[in-house]
């Protein structure tokens, strides 16, 4: 499994002080996250289909809730900020300013990230 995979890199990567693996592990779960990504589209695209043919044959169109995307971002951030890319771990978990500004982050991260920083610097809540 890739996930699983993934994981042993960021381990190995920091256990052996080897920055090659974390970043493999980063690239593996950008391929996870696009796999995702697609996999959810497609799922959504089938259920409104379905829902649709549920509503014209008279149906009530009750269905399970429409398939979310999977999410690895707190990993692909452990990575980068391991291979001390602070930035782009920000952006991975959607704590830019511009991206707090239209809401991207997951709340519970944001709050964490928050949290521990005493000083203001979303720096120490990152690392």
């Amino acid at each position: 499994e890739i996930y699983n995979a993934a994981l042993a890199h960021v381990v190995c990567g920091y256990v052996h002080v080897r920055p090659n693996l974390l970043m493999d592990a980063d690239e593996m779960f950008a391929q996870l996250e696009d796999a995702a990504w697609v996999a959810a589209n497609e799922a959504r695209d089938q259920y409104a289909t379905m829902a649709e043919a549920a509503t014209r044959a008279g149906q009530n169109p009750n269905f399970a809730q429409a398939p979310q995307q999977e999410q690895v971002t707190v990993e692909r951030a452990v990575c980068q900020i391991l291979m001390g890319r602070i930035e782009d771990a920000a952006y991975t978990l959607g704590l830019t300013q511009e991206q707090l500004a239209y809401g991207m982050a997951d709340p519970q991260v944001e709050r964490f990230v928050a949290d521990n920083s005493p000083s203001g610097d979303m720096t120490e809540g990152l690392c």
